[in-house]
C-alpha cells in the first residue's frame, strides 16, 4: 500500500470518527426531554446531569433553568434549585410554574424572612400552587413563632384546596405548638391515612409522642416511616436524634449515613454530622460540618447553636459568644443557646 493510499485512508477513518462525535452529541432540546423522562420516572439525579449538560450549550435556556431548579429540589439541594429558579424567572418563564417551587426552596433554606416578605402578597392562579404558597408562609411565620399569622395562612391555603393536606399538616404543627397534643396527633393521622407516604406527618406524630414522654411509640412511629416507603431521609434523621440523645453514638452514626444515601447534599445531613463529630468531640469535622449549614443558611438556629458550643468547647470565646447572641436574636426562648451564653460569659469574666 502506498503513502498515499495510507494518508487517504487515515483522513477517511477521521472523518467517519468526527461524523460519529458529531452524532453522539446531543442537542439541548434532546437532553431537556432526556431530562423530563427521567423526572417523571423519579430519576432526579440522572435528570439533574442531562439538565446542566444542556445548560453548557445553551445557558440561556429557561425550560432547563426550571426543570434543574424542580430537580434539584428533589435531590434535596435547594439552595442550588433557589439560584436555578431565579435564573429561570429572568429567562420569562411563568411564574405560575415558577412561584410555588420557589417558595419550597426558601422554606428548604430556612430563609423564612425572605419567603413572608417575597410570598405573602404574591398571587397564582392556579389552585395547587396558591394553595402550596400560602402553606409555606404558614409554616414560616410558624418557624418565626408567629402562631396567629400562621393560623391565617393555613386557613387560606384550605379555602383554595379544601383538605390540602400539607395545609392540614401545618394546623397539626400549629397544634403541637400550642400544646394541643391529641389533637396534632388527630390531624396528623388524616394526613397519613390520605397519603400514607407524607413522611412530615409521621415526624410530627413521632415528634408529638416523644413530647408526651412515649419515646418508645415515637421510635415505632418514625420506622413506620421508613416501612410505608416514605422518603425515609426525615424518619432517619429523627431516629438520629433520638440516638444521639440516648447516648448511642454509633446507632446514630448508621441512621446518618442511610440518611446520606437518600441526600448527600442535604443541609440537614451536613449538621447531623456536625453535632454527631461535637458529641464525638472531634471538634475540627463538627466545625466544618456546621460551617456548610452556615454558609447557605445563615440564620439556623439550631447550626448558630451548634456552632457556638463548638467555639466554646475549643475556647474560642468571643466567637461563641456572636454564634449564640444571633441564636437568640432569632430564637429568644432557645435555652440551650441561652445556657451555652452563660457559661461563655462566665468564661470571659461578664458575671453581670
Amino acid at each position: 500500500m502506498t503513502s498515499t493510499r495510507l494518508f487517504t485512508l487515515a483522513g477517511c477513518l477521521l472523518l467517519g470518527a468526527s461524523l460519529v462525535a458529531g452524532c453522539d452529541k446531543e442537542s439541548p432540546e434532546t437532553l431537556v426531554r432526556s431530562a423530563q423522562e427521567y423526572q417523571s420516572k423519579g430519576e432526579y439525579k440522572a435528570a439533574v446531569i442531562q439538565l446542566k449538560n444542556a445548560l453548557q450549550n445553551a445557558p440561556d435556556n429557561g425550560e432547563a433553568r426550571l426543570l434543574l431548579g424542580q430537580a434539584l429540589l428533589e435531590t434535596r439541594d435547594p439552595a442550588s434549585a433557589e439560584r436555578e429558579l431565579r435564573r429561570a424567572l429572568k429567562l420569562k418563564q411563568s411564574d405560575e410554574v415558577v412561584a410555588p417551587v420557589l417558595a419550597r426552596a426558601l422554606f428548604e433554606t430556612h430563609e423564612y424572612d425572605k419567603l413572608i416578605q417575597e410570598f405573602t402578597d404574591r398571587r397564582v392562579k392556579d389552585p395547587q400552587g396558591e394553595a402550596a404558597i400560602r402553606t409555606f408562609v404558614g409554616e414560616a411565620h410558624l418557624a418565626q413563632g408567629q402562631p396567629q399569622l400562621a393560623a391565617a395562612a393555613f386557613a387560606a391555603a384550605l379555602k383554595v384546596v379544601p383538605r390540602f393536606t400539607a395545609a392540614q399538616l401545618g394546623q397539626a404543627r400549629l397544634a403541637a405548638a400550642e400544646d394541643r397534643p391529641d389533637e396534632a396527633i388527630r390531624l396528623a393521622e388524616v394526613v397519613i391515612g390520605v397519603e400514607p407516604k407524607t413522611t412530615d406527618a409521621y415526624l410530627l406524630k413521632a415528634e408529638v409522642q416523644n413530647t408526651q414522654g412515649d419515646r418508645e411509640a415515637s421510635k415505632k412511629t418514625l420506622e413506620k416511616a421508613i416501612e410505608a416507603g416514605a422518603n425515609a431521609l426525615g424518619a432517619h434523621l429523627g431516629l438520629a436524634m433520638m440516638l444521639l440523645d440516648d447516648g448511642h453514638l454509633d446507632q446514630a452514626g448508621q441512621q446518618i449515613e442511610a440518611a446520606r444515601k437518600i441526600a448527600s447534599g442535604d443541609l440537614r445531613v451536613s449538621y447531623f454530622d456536625a453535632l454527631l463529630a461535637f458529641r464525638n468531640d472531634d471538634l475540627n469535622r463538627a466545625r466544618e460540618n456546621v460551617q456548610k449549614v452556615l454558609k447557605l443558611a445563615p440564620e439556623h438556629v439550631p447550626s448558630l447553636v451548634l456552632a457556638g458550643g463548638v467555639e466554646l468547647r475549643a475556647g474560642q470565646l468571643a466567637a461563641a459568644e456572636d454564634y449564640l447572641r444571633r441564636g437568640l436574636a432569632r430564637a429568644p426562648g432557645n435555652a440551650a443557646a441561652r445556657r451555652l451564653l452563660v457559661a461563655t460569659l462566665l468564661r470571659t469574666s461578664q458575671p453581670g
